[in-house]
């Protein structure tokens, strides 16, 4: 994203943490925005602030941290020129908000680190499922705990994709109706029922239970899951 890994991505998030209260928003703009950056560019962040003469200090933050490219940050509110501000305007992206308690939002940024973890793990679990676990009881078992891991990771992210659309939810159950309403989802009670036979795998193992679930996994849950990772990409890629 914008030419930057994932682990370098996060360090300019967690400086500018720092200053949650004192930041209402970031945008990246410039070359990395456009998609033109070269792998050696300089990562153009804008900033606009709730506070004055803290710019300096962000700067450097950057300037002292490890990353390996050059950070320009500018201060919006500060005297800036019509180009540069018209730059801001059409390229930037926003890669960082909060609300005026310093509360960090969810971000779009977010929402793709998300969808990239739950792509990865379906992917695994449709691999999985390519076997014959009538074999290799290892291979039943090893499905069941990818389908777990699926599970949890398809839910988070559809609670965070609504938070982001100002929804607030907490449990699943309550995110799988929300969502159904949103139409991210086309039925709330196939997932709700998924969500309770994830849970049965929890509590007790079965063999008798176990090769149900499977059976729901191969026919009727990876369908769910491919369904939902293409109302995501639609929505959030």
């Amino acid at each position: 994203m914008y030419g930057l890994s994932e682990t370098d991505f996060f360090k300019i998030i967690d400086i500018l943490k720092k200053y949650k209260e004192k930041i209402e928003w970031v945008k990246i703009f410039g070359s990395r925005s456009r998609g033109d950056y070269k792998e050696t560019s300089d990562i153009d962040l804008a900033i606009f602030l709730r506070v004055n003469n803290i710019i300096d200090d962000i700067r450097n933050d950057f300037y002292e941290s490890d990353l390996k490219y050059t950070v320009d940050v500018i201060e919006y509110t500060k005297n800036i020129g019509e180009n540069i501000k018209r730059n801001i305007e059409t390229d930037g992206i926003l890669i960082y908000k909060t609300n005026e308690k310093g509360g960090i939002l969810m971000n779009e940024n977010k929402l793709k680190y998300k969808l990239e973890d739950f792509q990865k793990a379906l992917k695994k679990l449709e691999i999985a499922l390519e076997k014959d676990a009538h074999l290799d009881e290892l291979y039943l078992d090893g499905t069941i705990q990818r389908f777990e891991f699926v599970y949890e990771l398809s839910w988070k992210l559809m609670k965070s994709y609504l938070e982001y659309q100002g929804i607030e939810v907490v449990s699943p159950r309550e995110t799988f109706r929300e969502g159904f309403k949103d139409g991210i989802i086309h039925d709330a009670t196939e997932w709700i029922n998924l969500m309770i036979n994830r849970n049965r795998t929890s509590h007790t193992y079965n063999e008798e239970t176990a090769w149900d679930i499977y059976d729901k996994i191969k026919n009727e849950y990876i369908n769910l899951f491919k369904d939902f990772e293409k109302e995501m990409i639609k929505k959030i890629d």
